[in-house]
């Protein structure tokens, strides 16, 4: 672990460092046909024809996941304020500047000052995959283990940014609270069988994303284009007393692996971008794992933490993102969100 990390943790003691480091990423090539933008087709530089396969600059984002799209606990939004079918976007309003839809707006704006983008937030505290669809467990272990809001935003009225929906989707998945197949420490936990919850997970990844298709298609608006990854940050199993098994939380890190076997699950499709994480440096940067991970040239006492906590336990989210912490994931997803749409086919820096 301490190799792997020598190089990426330069400067990290400092809480200064951002992975901006792309892994290859996955579109249905159905999703790439079809010609021009989000109700402005006159925006499409692509060209008839060509490698470009005439899809243009997408004006419309929609962005979907947890608290790690909207930063709460450095004034982002709160509760479920952008979890509504119209979602949220307001430009003069600091909760929407500070969140993950918000940075992204304003990045889009420095770096394509010719285009008028439309970022909207669309998720919610609890808005893991499980609350985006409506597939029921394969194991049913009830209360408390289940996960916590189970097709909560699947439903017929509920579901997020349904109205007027953008074609490109920004989605962070996650599944941290899905307790049915182990991954916890204490007395009796459920048996571990991770090869399950990779399953379901990858079973509402897709479901997620049919469902996106159909509502563009029953829209009339461009087949669907995306950029996704796994749970960004990383946080300790929620623990009261800073126990050190909660540091070594095995299903705090599983959405990377799910991630990764849904893109192998995928060979016949077009590159797109699928987005890191940045579970290693949340971890050298959580100030009472640091250490129990053994991580060498932990950051000292008073240096700014990467996430806090904040009462409660479970998905109350007893640890919080701070603006240190949410500085970093902004960084990494607007770096790659502007860069996606800078390159073929998009072209949205193209006069």
């Amino acid at each position: 672990m301490r190799a792997a990390l020598a190089l990426a943790l330069v400067g990290a003691a400092a809480g200064c460092v951002t992975q901006t480091e792309l892994l290859p990423g996955l579109v249905d090539t159905a999703d790439l046909g079809g010609a021009g933008t989000d109700g402005n087709p006159a925006a499409d530089d692509g060209g008839p024809g060509g490698d470009d396969g005439g899809i243009g600059c997408p004006l419309q984002v929609d962005v979907f996941g947890p608290s790690d799209t909207l930063f709460p606990g450095c004034q982002g939004i709160s509760g479920g304020a952008a979890a509504n079918p119209s979602g949220y976007v307001d430009p003069g309003a600091t909760d929407y500047k500070q969140s993950l839809a918000g940075r992204i707006n304003a990045a889009l704006a420095a770096r394509f000052p010719a285009r008028q983008f439309t970022v909207r937030a669309c998720g919610a505290p609890d808005q893991y995959l499980s609350s985006l669809t409506d597939l029921p467990e394969s194991v049913v272990c009830g209360s408390p283990s289940a996960p916590p809001s189970l097709g909560r935003y699947a439903g017929h009225g509920h579901v997020p940014c349904a109205d007027d929906p953008a074609s490109f989707v920004v989605l962070i998945a996650s599944e941290p609270f899905d307790r049915c197949h182990g991954g916890d420490y204490g007395k009796n936990p459920p048996p571990r069988r991770q090869d399950v919850y990779e399953a379901e997970f990858l079973a509402r990844l897709d479901r997620f994303l049919e469902n996106r298709r159909a509502l563009l298609a029953a829209a009339g608006k461009p087949p669907l284009r995306f950029m996704l990854g796994a749970q960004t940050e990383w946080t300790p199993l929620p623990s009261p007393d800073h126990n050190d098994n909660a540091c070594t939380w095995e299903r705090g890190d599983w959405s990377v692996t799910a991630i990764s076997h849904w893109v192998a699950a995928h060979p016949a499709v077009t590159p797109a971008e699928v987005v890191s994480d940045l579970h290693q440096l949340f971890k050298f940067n959580c100030p009472w794992c640091c250490n129990a991970l053994n991580f060498d040239n932990c950051p000292a006492d008073g240096a700014l933490p990467w996430i806090d906590e904040q009462g409660g336990m479970g998905p109350s989210q007893t640890e919080v993102i701070t603006c240190e912490g949410a500085s970093q994931i902004a960084g990494l997803w607007t770096a790659a969100v502007a860069a996606r749409l800078a390159d073929k086919p998009f072209r949205c820096g193209t006069p």
